[in-house]
């Protein structure tokens, strides 16, 4: 598993105690041990992340390999056998899928800071990229090995002001209301 968030690695240490523990699910044990896991950091967490409630550090997630990412290099430290063994053998071709805003059901799932469901469709998901249509074009991006494709809509016009002009970037996001 390749960029999995600090907050979905806890997820993974649940499901381990669950399927792990006696009577152990064999089918689920060997993929488990099957699996290297390099996890990325959350460099800027959002305000809606819910890492802090559960005292999970956004910033340093466990995992076989923890990344971190900045404007032009994966940082990369190996913290087990299994991510050391990856690391040696790592002639790896990665392409980062950076979505905007994707039509899932995800906004209903999410959690409030004080832990209860969120249990609304979020609008800017509901008038998203058809998510089918979103993973044709990070296959196509992947196959043509790309280091990093930007999929969504207008709402992707923010990431290009933040990269080109940081300062009007601040500027705009603090006029942007969160509902």
């Amino acid at each position: 598993c390749f960029g999995v968030k600090a907050c979905d690695y806890k997820a993974m240490e649940v499901l381990d105690k669950v399927f792990l523990a006696d009577p152990v699910d064999t089918y689920y044990k060997a993929r488990r041990e099957a699996t290297t896991v390099v996890t990325l950091a959350c460099s800027r967490p959002e305000e809606s992340c819910f890492c802090g409630v559960f005292g999970i550090d956004a910033t340093a997630p466990q995992g076989d390999v923890t990344t971190w990412l900045d404007e032009t290099y994966l940082y990369w430290q190996a913290n087990t056998e299994k991510g050391e063994k990856l690391t040696e053998i790592a002639h790896i071709k990665v392409t980062f899928i950076i979505p905007g805003r994707i039509r899932t059901e995800i906004s209903r799932s999410a959690v409030l800071g004080d832990g209860s469901k969120f249990g609304e469709m979020d609008p800017g998901q509901a008038n998203g990229m058809d998510v089918t249509k979103c993973a044709k074009i990070a296959i196509k991006a992947i196959a043509k090995e790309k280091h990093k494709k930007l999929i969504g809509g207008t709402e992707l016009l923010m990431a290009y002001i933040y990269k080109y002009t940081p300062w009007l970037y601040y500027i705009l996001a603090r006029k942007v209301s969160a509902h």
